[in-house]
């Protein structure tokens, strides 16, 4: 098959343009996501984490009390 006009349309421009402003739209998106989401995760992980050590410190804690009572 032979193509002779490979210019193309000014429709299929726009859209690759469009197209284009999409993906760094959603890739800058995705970046800003990961750049609030992973250390926000990272805190309430750390959060929970020390409050079950927290519960735990004082649950001993209190198990010794009661045991020298």
């Amino acid at each position: 098959m032979i193509q002779f006009e490979t210019n193309a349309s000014v429709a299929g421009q726009l859209a690759a343009r469009d197209a284009s402003f999409e993906a760094r739209l959603r890739r800058a998106a995705m970046v800003l996501t990961l750049m609030v989401g992973v250390p926000l995760v990272l805190v309430w992980f750390g959060l929970i984490g020390w409050g079950v050590f927290w519960l735990a410190r004082n649950a001993l804690e209190l198990s010794v009390t009661a045991l020298t009572l």
